[in-house]
């Protein structure tokens, strides 16, 4: 979507919203761009099959029973299934996978729905818990003035307040969030949600209007596609605040900024290897794409982003027009608090395929390897994992297998060394594995078929 069709969206949005009851605008498609290792959908591979499933539901009933069966469980949401789920806060027991079937030929996934307002749709305390392949639409799509106070008309799809992962799917219309992290205040609770592969927008509202909104832990958000929230990744700023964002591809289209922490700053943030396409907000205005509100107290850590705005800030945390900021910091003067930039390219040119969220090139081995060639893919199982291996011949990073290209994974020679925690990363190789070893178990294939490298 171009801004301006973006800005006629927005406006007609603005325009039909004077209170909860009012005609929302629904988006028509995924915004998502498709041939991308970012957003899920077509050609993501981490898949839930119905077969695999104990139970599939088609219905409300037959959802909030199968939900009702405890942990442990896998429940297929029928494709073709549209559920209403309006008012209702359900929560999902520990070790349940809730799927549906999102870029499996050609499917959209099941469509869960909160017509009216739903202040957490979905909520997650015990650990386990994956959310995979569906699509999540709330009750306002696009901008939405409530002509009254935020939070009495707020709605939330999934809020975690235990480690879970939530992949492959498309959440929008929601007037809070898509998807809250962990609680804050006299009773907090932690999250390292994993939310990754996801496409997330159209979530804003006057004062609320969120992607991701962290409020206490430290999750890791890779590989979603964000446009047309008022932040795409909001911090809340306090004691225990943290987040990782990479491989990440930012839209055009936002009401403020792109990724941010509110005052004082939190605990740490750190964004690499992302794209923000994102210049302008929606009044038109230059907009920064990165939003430091504080000094984080572990610091923050801006590296290796591709910035469409052409300003390099440099030393300057003030600089005019910049795509990051930081304000509301403990120091004064002009330079950054407790922030480190380095590597990030600023301009619509391309960068090199090591800056930036993850992009085909044709300077990386793909499924075509040579006859003479194997394909090695490393996969973690929800630890993040360190590994090494070495081989006889030569080695170079592959996009096989569903797999991106990371600049912390490295190869020396003949030695790779790298990290995974849940997505795979392929290499085409030539020779022998010679040795191998990994800090904690991770999963290992040739050519697409399961081996054991353990010593």
């Amino acid at each position: 979507m171009d801004r301006r069709a973006y800005l006629t969206l927005g406006l007609a949005a603005a325009a039909g919203a004077v209170g909860v009851g009012s005609s929302p605008v629904m988006a028509s498609e995924d915004p998502a761009p498709s041939g991308e290792a970012v957003g899920g959908g077509e050609g993501y591979e981490r898949t839930v099959s119905p077969a695999d499933a104990d139970a599939v539901v088609s219905t409300r009933e037959e959802l909030l029973s199968a939900l009702d069966g405890g942990a442990g469980r896998t429940i297929y949401v029928a494709d073709d299934a549209t559920i209403d789920l309006s008012a209702r806060r359900i929560t999902i027991p520990g070790d349940v996978t809730l799927a549906s079937g999102r870029g499996t030929d050609g499917s959209p996934g099941a469509l869960i729905t909160a017509d009216e307002r739903a202040s957490r749709l979905f909520q997650v305390y015990e650990e386990g818990v994956r959310i995979t392949g569906l699509r999540f639409r709330g009750h306002h799509v696009g901008y939405y003035d409530p002509s009254g106070g935020a939070w009495s008309n707020d709605s939330l799809a999934l809020r975690a307040y235990a480690d879970c992962e939530i992949d492959n799917c498309e959440l929008y219309g929601w007037t809070h969030a898509a998807i809250g992290v962990g609680r804050h205040g006299s009773d907090p609770l932690d999250s390292a949600a994993h939310v990754h592969h996801c496409s997330i927008h159209d979530n804003m509202m006057a004062g609320l209007g969120y992607g991701v909104v962290v409020y206490r832990g430290d999750p890791l958000i890779e590989h979603n596609y964000f446009d047309g929230n008022r932040h795409s990744i909001a911090g809340g700023g306090g004691p225990g605040c943290s987040y990782e964002a990479r491989h990440n591809l930012q839209g055009p289209n936002s009401l403020i900024f792109g990724f941010e922490m509110h005052s004082p700053g939190g605990d740490r943030i750190d964004v690499h290897h992302n794209t923000f396409e994102l210049v302008e907000n929606r009044g038109g205005s230059t907009t920064a794409a990165v939003a430091v509100r504080g000094t984080p107290a572990s610091g923050a850590r801006v590296v290796d982003n591709w910035f469409h705005n052409s300003t390099d800030p440099g030393s300057d945390r003030l600089a005019d027009g910049s795509p990051v900021v930081q304000y509301d910091n403990d120091a004064g003067g002009d330079g950054w608090d407790e922030v480190t930039l380095s590597g990030n390219h600023f301009g619509r040119d391309e960068p090199p395929v090591d800056v930036g969220h993850p992009r085909e090139t044709a300077d990386v081995a793909d499924t075509d390897a040579a006859d003479n060639t194997s394909v090695l893919t490393v996969a973690g199982r929800g630890s993040t994992a360190q590994y090494a291996f070495e081989v006889s011949g030569e080695v170079e990073k592959s996009t096989a297998y569903g797999a991106t290209i990371n600049s912390y994974d490295s190869i020396t020679g003949s030695r790779v060394t790298g990290r995974t925690t849940n997505e795979p990363d392929s290499f085409a190789i030539a020779g022998e594995i010679t040795d191998f070893e990994a800090s904690v178990p991770v999963d290992v294939a040739i050519d697409g078929e399961t081996v054991d490298l353990a010593p």
